[in-house]
């Protein structure tokens, strides 16, 4: 059995009464709720994300079991799926007494160490599908299947946080791994009532403005504009960053639209360099600085000032890196940043940007794109490929639609 420290009264509480179903002999599951998440404000300063609490519950319930091994959390973009699980991990790693390890799926420690939660994130591309992972994701699965399989016993248990599209996706290939996806945990839309609860205290009561476009925000609109792609918590969030957005919204419901529109307007503040810089990189490393990119910007790193309020509300510390790093707060913030550079100096970004995000972002204007890509023409189709050739990457992504379309139209070329 493991030995469990509760320094948390509220999973202690749990605990006793052997999980969910039995807490209401005590305690209302939502007075737990409640008690539990101003615990974890406490404890985290602030929650960034719109994450309910019952599935922390749930999840640490899961996972904490002794002949539990793996818990996938599964959620469409914008549902938390990332907060959720960070959460999970550190709450039952501190129930358990154990140690948490956060790492993109892609780079695999050596060996997985006893007494360890390991956080797996990223799977397919950190921003979106770059179509060309399945090979490297089945490797990181082999490897985790492997370990949970082996006769040598270890209290090691993993974290495997999925968009729902791309599970959907390569369900027939993920079936494989059947074991590790059997403890699910699935972030669906919650009942309206409580997102209403946040769209009331983090948008609209915050507001003294009585003629405030916030106030015609409603659950409803969250649900039935355009970007139903994306999760409500995320809506809820980005709105609550950006309140002087709430009325773009109301007018358009399309919140990639807004956002976009948004960072293209901040062209002359200074803010708008850092936006480019980290969006062009992918983040901000002291330890690589790219002097030369950042002086076609404008920008140098004697600029950079993380205190700077204008800094802190695109920016944040990327906390599932050991080293100090800067990122969007979140991946849909840098997919607006993307769409609003690529509007804007389409060629700049195919020549400069980290080639990870032109790979799961842009696709051939002849295929069928989703709501957070772009539609590439054939000029930026084949200038990609030349820079792919440059740094020997062709070959590696020969499978990849804009390689193949920059095949294809290299034939049509040659037949001319």
């Amino acid at each position: 059995m493991y030995q469990m420290r509760f320094t948390n009264i509220h999973f202690a509480l749990a605990i006793t009464h052997q999980g969910i179903g039995h807490m209401k002999t005590t305690l209302e599951f939502e007075e737990f709720e409640e008690l539990m998440l101003h615990s974890q404000r406490e404890r985290h300063e602030k929650l960034d994300e719109v994450v309910a609490g019952r599935d922390i519950i749930h999840g640490v319930t899961k996972l904490s079991k002794e002949n539990v091994k793996s818990l996938a959390v599964i959620g469409i973009f914008g549902n938390s799926i990332s907060g959720t699980s960070r959460l999970i991990a550190l709450e039952c790693a501190e129930w358990l007494e154990f140690e948490t390890v956060q790492r993109p799926f892609d780079k695999l420690p050596e060996e997985l160490k006893d007494k360890t939660i390991y956080f797996f994130y990223g799977w397919f591309g950190y921003w979106n599908d770059d179509l060309c992972s399945l090979e490297q994701v089945t490797k990181t699965l082999d490897f985790l299947a492997g370990v949970f399989s082996s006769e040598k016993p270890n209290n090691i248990k993993v974290i495997i946080c999925m968009r729902s599209d791309l599970y959907d996706k390569y369900s027939t290939d993920l079936q494989k791994y059947e074991k590790l996806f059997e403890n699910r945990l699935e972030l669906t839309q919650r009942k309206r009532d409580e997102y209403g609860i946040h769209v009331d205290e983090k948008i609209k009561d915050r507001c003294k403005e009585s003629d405030c476009g916030c106030k015609a925000i409603t659950v409803d609109m969250l649900s039935k504009g355009k970007d139903t792609f994306i999760g409500i918590p995320l809506k809820i969030n980005i709105l609550t960053h950006f309140h002087e957005l709430t009325s773009h919204y109301v007018n358009d419901r399309d919140i990639l639209k807004v956002m976009k529109n948004h960072i293209t307007a901040l062209k002359e503040h200074d803010v708008y360099r850092w936006i480019k810089y980290i969006c062009l990189k992918g983040q901000l490393s002291h330890s690589v600085f790219d002097v030369d990119l950042a002086k076609d910007i404008g920008i140098g790193e004697e600029h950079f000032d993380e205190e700077n309020v204008y800094f802190k509300k695109y920016f944040t510390k990327n906390k599932l890196e050991k080293e100090e790093t800067y990122v969007f707060w979140h991946p849909f913030i840098y997919i607006c940043a993307f769409h609003s550079l690529y509007e804007t100096e389409a060629f700049f970004v195919i020549a400069h940007c980290n080639v990870d995000a032109i790979l799961q972002l842009l696709r051939p204007k002849d295929t069928v794109t989703s709501y957070i890509e772009i539609s590439a023409d054939e000029h930026h189709v084949s200038a990609f490929y030349e820079r792919l050739k440059t740094i020997n990457l062709h070959k590696k992504y020969d499978n990849h639609p804009l390689v193949r379309k920059a095949h294809q139209i290299g034939a049509e070329q040659i037949k001319k």
